[in-house]
C-alpha cells in the first residue's frame, strides 16, 4: 500500500496566540487525549470539512513520547516553548481557526496579540475583536481564534443551535472507533478523495505510540458496504509498502487500517485501541500577528 495516510495529514502548527476572557475562566482540561479533541469538535459548525488535533499534554507526559517532544521543542523559539509548556492541546481548521485547552494558566497569560479594539457579547459569550476583522472568545475553557464570523458559527454550535462537527454522524462514528493517541485528524467528504476513496463519507486517523514503536490507525466510513469491500480489494491488490505492515479489517461500511513498522510486532487485527500516524508529519510554525 502507498500512502500511509491516504488523504489526510497531520500538521503541526505551533502559534503563537491564545484567548481572551470569555463564557468561562480558563482552566486545565481534565480526561483524555481523545475528550480534549472531542471537546474542540463540539465546539466547531457541521459544515467544517478538516480538523486536525494535536495533544501536548501526552506529548509532555508520556515518557514513550519524549523523543516526539524533544523534536518539537527543537522547531520552536524559545517563547513558543514557554506557550507549549501552558496548552494542553491544539486543534485547527486549516489555517483560519485556531483552538487551544489552557494548561493551568489563564487565557491573559497566554495572550500575545496586540490589544482589542473593542467588545460584544454574542451567545453569552464576551468576544474581544482586533484588527483584520480577527477576533477572540473563551467558550468551556476552550480559547478560539478567528475570523468574527467563523467565531461567531463556534459560539452557535456551543449554544446547540445548529449540528457540531462531533454531531455529525458520519463524524462521531469514526471518531468512535478511533484510539485516543497524540494526534487525530478527521476529514469530512470526498471531494478531495483520491479514485480509491470514491464514497468515502467521513475519515479519521490517530497515533499512538506502543513502548518505541508508533502505530497508526486510519478509519473510513464509505456510503455503502459496497463500496468499503470494493476500496479494500484495491488496496489489497496495490503493491505492498515493505516498511509497513498492515492489518485491514472491513465492518459493513466501515474499513479500519491499522499500521505498524515491519520490525514491530503486528498490531492484532481489530476496530478498537488502533492508533494512525502519517509516514513523516510536516512540521511547520506559524505565527499570527494581527
Amino acid at each position: 500500500m502507498k500512502n500511509i495516510v491516504r488523504f489526510l495529514a497531520v500538521v503541526v502548527i505551533v502559534a503563537s496566540i491564545a484567548g481572551a476572557a470569555g463564557c468561562s475562566s480558563g482552566s486545565k482540561p481534565v480526561g483524555s487525549a481523545m475528550d480534549r479533541a472531542v471537546s474542540i469538535m463540539k465546539l466547531l459548525p457541521s459544515n467544517v470539512s478538516d480538523f486536525s488535533y494535536y495533544d501536548f499534554y501526552m506529548l509532555r507526559t508520556d515518557t514513550n513520547l519524549s523523543a516526539e517532544w524533544s523534536s518539537m521543542k527543537q522547531q520552536t523559539n524559545e517563547s513558543e516553548r514557554a506557550l507549549l509548556q501552558k496548552i494542553d492541546g491544539y486543534g485547527g481548521v486549516g489555517y483560519m481557526i485556531l483552538f487551544f485547552l489552557g494548561g493551568g494558566s489563564t487565557p491573559d497569560q497566554l495572550m500575545r496579540i496586540s490589544s482589542s479594539n473593542g467588545s460584544y457579547s454574542y451567545g453569552g459569550c464576551k468576544v474581544n475583536t482586533y484588527a483584520n476583522a480577527l477576533s477572540k472568545v473563551m467558550v468551556n475553557d476552550i480559547s478560539l481564534y478567528g475570523s468574527d464570523d467563523e467565531i461567531k458559527l463556534c459560539i452557535d454550535a456551543a449554544n446547540g443551535n445548529g449540528t457540531s462537527l462531533y454531531g455529525n454522524e458520519d463524524v462521531k462514528s469514526v471518531v468512535d472507533r478511533l484510539p485516543g493517541g497524540y494526534t487525530l485528524q478527521i476529514a469530512v467528504g470526498n471531494e478531495s478523495a483520491p479514485v480509491e476513496l470514491a464514497g468515502v463519507l467521513a475519515a479519521g486517523a490517530s497515533i499512538t505510540k506502543q513502548g518505541s514503536i508508533k502505530v497508526q490507525t486510519n478509519v473510513y466510513k464509505f456510503n455503502s458496504s459496497d463500496a468499503a469491500q470494493e476500496y479494500v480489494q484495491v488496496m489489497n491488490n496495490e503493491s505492498q509498502d515493505e516498511t509497513v505492515h498492515i492489518d485491514m479489517t472491513q465492518d459493513g461500511a466501515f474499513v479500519t487500517e491499522v499500521m505498524t513498522p515491519v520490525t514491530a510486532t503486528p498490531t492484532p487485527t481489530a476496530t478498537t485501541a488502533l492508533t494512525p500516524e502519517p509516514t513523516a508529519t510536516p512540521a511547520a510554525t506559524v505565527t499570527l500577528t494581527p
